[in-house]
């Protein structure tokens, strides 16, 4: 088995690095998910969870080494993936991209009781409860091969905005 060491950073070469892991993150969900859907990994809401949070975190890394490439001096703070869609579109008119997680899917009193209470939709994947200690409230499902297709496109839009972005032929 080998040991892979990181280069060490410098700072021109951190939004590269926010890319790598981005793509490292997306390629485990999909390898997990891929797993999932052909029953050889066992399936389960605690799984399908993991494999969301994965792509969740991937999104917002690739979005934070886009906007930091194109800015590098910016700070990038916070997890809304909704917000660091929106500076990065703000950064580069030429892009559009919709993340796969977008707070609308929540009604207004919610988004409003969310912004009230600091919670990020990424706290609903990492923990089984909220910082009361309550549990989230709603139903709660994953089906592997419904989000197959969502990952896909993900990569696709990843693929597309990094060559954008990097300046890659």
């Amino acid at each position: 088995m080998a040991l892979h060491i990181r280069p060490t950073l410098t700072k021109p070469s951190v939004p590269e690095e926010f890319i790598t892991l981005s793509f490292a993150y997306l390629d485990s969900a999909e390898n997990l998910n891929s797993l999932m859907s052909e029953e050889s990994w066992p399936g389960s809401f605690q799984h399908g969870q993991v494999v969301l949070y994965l792509t969740c975190h991937a999104t917002e890394l690739f979005l934070t080494g886009c906007i930091l490439s194109i800015s590098l001096n910016t700070q990038v703070k916070g997890h809304s993936l909704a917000r660091l869609a929106e500076r990065l579109e703000l950064l580069d008119h030429a892009i559009e991209f919709k993340p796969p997680f977008m707070v609308e899917a929540f009604s207004p009193d919610l988004i409003a009781k969310a912004e009230k209470d600091n919670t990020q939709p990424h706290e609903r994947l990492r923990y089984p409860i909220n910082n009361n200690g309550e549990p989230w409230p709603g139903l709660h499902a994953f089906d592997a091969k419904t989000f197959a297709p969502i990952l896909r496109t993900l990569g696709e839009d990843f693929a597309r905005i990094y060559q954008h972005v990097f300046k890659v032929p």
